[in-house]
């Protein structure tokens, strides 16, 4: 049960007989084409082509919503909608009924704990419509679509989108919101879509440095659990240091992030026409050219945003001293015309490279 209680009310509350506990609102941590490749699932044979690829499963996402103009969210191909569905698709600001269909089943939202911890407040996007983006993200990487047509980064990785399950339904239950992220909503989300009939239930968030029996997750997917309805959550997006892991529940499937084999490289040419290789998402070419490369002590560190706005005109070349993260934010505050940062951090497969 959820409720707004006075200090007072409260204390009486816990005199009720029947009375087992309380646990105020808390605030919840969110965490974000080549996937099934790099985990070795085999199209033709095997766990993958033996489920369908998830025909008619029910996958109930627990998020910030679905922009359901998405092509993930076509329904080219897909079966109807199974009878025992019980959801629905819940209109609101910039999202009616008919935007559902055959792939995105069933989209609804929660605020009642926002709107509680916060009284007046201007919701900005009412509605299950997703302006933050995470849950358009991984409501797609779940169960998406088929997406072909090129579709790339930039030009970069080019290809078919898929989610893991793309003959799935997917059913989005928005409880995050631009203005705030309380228990209280995810609880509800949580709760609605088991009584929907969701089949598996994917969350992408976790609550910090809260006991198991405190935990809303924990004892939301107890209930999923006693209903027969898994639920996969993730990991977090801190680490990897002890005591980091947020979601490691018995009764949950916590999924952890991991490295994939596989990189994007662009070649810097100089002016004696000597190329270097190194990593790069940057879309365009020779955009950046006829400039000096420029190195000193000072501005190399990449360290102050201040020192490097009055850099000479050119591309700085950014030592291996501190967090290359930290450099690469420096850089992008003072506006610099372009920067190589060289690095041999973890992050970057353990190897040094130039990143571009």
């Amino acid at each position: 049960m959820i409720a707004v209680l006075s200090p007072e009310e409260l204390k009486t509350l816990k005199k009720s007989p029947g009375f087992i506990s309380a646990y105020p609102d808390r605030s919840v941590t969110l965490d974000t084409t080549h996937t099934p490749e790099f985990l070795s699932l085999n199209p033709y044979s095997g766990l993958w082509p033996a489920s369908n690829y998830g025909e008619d499963i029910i996958i109930g996402v627990i998020d910030s919503g679905v922009w359901p103009e998405s092509d993930s969210y076509k329904d080219d191909g897909m079966t109807p909608v199974p009878a025992r569905w019980k959801g629905k698709c819940e209109e609101g600001q910039e999202f009616n009924s008919s935007m559902c269909n055959s792939k995105l089943i069933g989209a609804r939202y929660f605020n009642k704990g926002l709107i509680a911890a916060n009284p007046g407040i201007n919701i900005s996007m009412n509605s299950a419509r997703d302006i933050i983006g995470h849950g358009t993200h991984t409501s797609s990487t779940t169960g998406g679509n088929y997406v072909k047509d090129g579709v790339s980064f930039f030009g970069y990785a080019k290809g078919t989108a898929r989610g893991m399950a793309p003959c799935s339904k997917v059913a989005m239950y928005k409880v995050l919101w631009d203005e705030g992220r309380y228990s209280a909503d995810v609880l509800a989300g949580l709760d609605e879509a088991i009584d929907d009939g969701v089949d598996v239930i994917s969350i992408s968030m976790g609550f910090d440095g809260v006991p198991l029996y405190e935990d809303p997750i924990a004892i939301a997917s107890f209930a999923a659990m006693e209903k027969g309805v898994p639920v996969s959550s993730s990991a977090g997006n801190a680490g990897a240091t002890l005591g980091t892991l947020h979601n490691g529940i018995p009764w949950v499937m916590t999924v952890t992030a991991g490295t994939i084999d596989r990189s994007f490289a662009g070649i810097m040419s100089l002016g004696d026409g000597k190329t270097i290789t190194g990593w790069t998402l940057f879309p365009a070419s020779a955009l950046v050219k006829d400039f000096a490369l420029i190195y000193n002590k000072s501005l190399s560190a990449c360290n102050s945003s201040l020192l490097l706005s009055d850099a000479p005109h050119g591309i700085i070349i950014c030592d291996n001293t501190g967090s290359l993260y930290t450099q690469v934010g420096r850089i992008t505050e003072s506006r610099v015309q372009g920067a190589i940062f060289i690095s041999d951090e973890p992050e970057l497969n353990r190897m040094p490279v130039l990143v571009l």
